[in-house]
């Protein structure tokens, strides 16, 4: 059941619209994602659900309820900022208290809920502390820790990891997925990290300058990109442009590859993974002869960047012994690639 809902939702600075004819149905209990990079307008998109700024056109609901002209303070949707916006001059309890002492709840039930939040977030020892005396991942998870409390019926978050270090990154993408799934609150989280928008949503929505050019589950949008945007901004893609013909793609001068399906396009993408490489030649289609001309690990992956008939190839095995003592840089290769693994795309 859609439980948000935007139709033809449009935002203008200096009539300039920074977002346009957006249609979004996001559904109860769903982790959804914002994905796209700086400036195209996804954190706009919050701040319109959120309330604190108004659409020049369009209208959001929230359930059946038209909630376009509601006050901020009455949407009963929580929001976690960048910075986590939290009060320095108020302690942990103190800041995860705020929001239920402005709607003058009894101080039993203001205690109830606060120390339910910060078991929750795994910070119930940390009532007395200051702001000042947290980390940065404490921090994230006291600001978590206000807007839940709160009970929202829908949760915002924006690029609340961006501040931390990897491995810190890591483990609070597990904790809020969890926390997530625990409580089944609809949330809606805003980043630029594609890894993020994989590993933490049941659907994505990716956006480029103002518009949201594809909606779908994180495979959909990985294995099923609608152009060349989408392919290069979610992960690593080979992308070429290509004459097709009959099933066939020249991408090069007497280089051609043969297709699992026609269909028109001008560009075909291949995922890195998706390419074998190899010393033999073995007998088959799509059998290119090139040469490594660099090899990058990042420790679980092994990256392979190799030229054929002067395009660049790039190629990812996973970092096995054997494959690390293999192939060295300067060696010809054989590179095989699958039809049915090549992507055929319009634009």
């Amino acid at each position: 059941m859609d439980l948000l809902v935007l139709k033809n939702i449009g935002k203008a600075y200096d009539n300039q619209y920074v977002c346009k004819d957006i249609n979004l149905s996001i559904r109860e209990g769903e982790f959804f994602t914002f994905l796209g990079p700086s400036g195209c307008g996804k954190t706009t998109i919050l701040r319109l659900i959120s309330g604190f700024i108004n659409p020049d056109k369009g209208t959001i609901f929230l359930g059946e309820k038209d909630i376009t002209k509601v006050p901020a303070e009455k949407r009963n949707i929580g929001m976690v900022f960048q910075n986590y916006a939290l009060f320095p001059y108020m302690n942990v309890y103190e800041n995860v208290e705020y929001g239920l002492k402005i709607k003058k709840l009894q101080k039993s039930q203001r205690e109830k809920k606060v120390r339910k939040y910060l078991k929750l977030v795994n910070l119930e020892d940390y009532e007395k502390r200051k702001v000042s005396e947290l980390s940065g991942g404490e921090q994230q998870r006291v600001a978590l820790a206000r807007s839940l409390v709160m009970e929202p019926k829908v949760l915002l978050l924006d690029e609340p990891l961006s501040n931390l270090d990897a491995r810190l990154k890591d483990k609070m993408r597990i904790e809020l997925k969890e926390i997530q799934n625990k409580l089944g609150v609809t949330t809606i989280l805003v980043t630029h990290d594609q890894a993020e928008a994989l590993a933490m949503a049941d659907r994505i929505a990716v956006f480029n300058n103002g518009s949201c050019v594809q909606t779908g589950t994180p495979n959909e949008i990985y294995f099923k990109p609608v152009n060349t945007f989408v392919a290069t901004f979610v992960g690593e893609t080979n992308l070429f442009e290509a004459e097709i013909i009959d099933k066939k793609a020249k991408i090069a001068e007497d280089m051609w590859l043969n297709l699992s399906q026609q269909k028109e396009g001008k560009f075909i993408s291949i995922r890195p993974q998706d390419v074998q490489i190899k010393r033999e030649y073995e007998e088959g289609i799509n059998q290119f002869k090139g040469r490594i001309k660099k090899i990058k690990t990042s420790g679980v992956l092994l990256e392979y960047i190799v030229t054929v008939n002067n395009l660049i190839f790039k190629v990812v095995n996973l970092n096995t012994l054997e494959k690390s003592e293999e192939i060295m840089v300067g060696e010809s290769v054989y590179l095989s690639i699958e039809p049915k693994k090549i992507k055929i795309l319009q634009e």
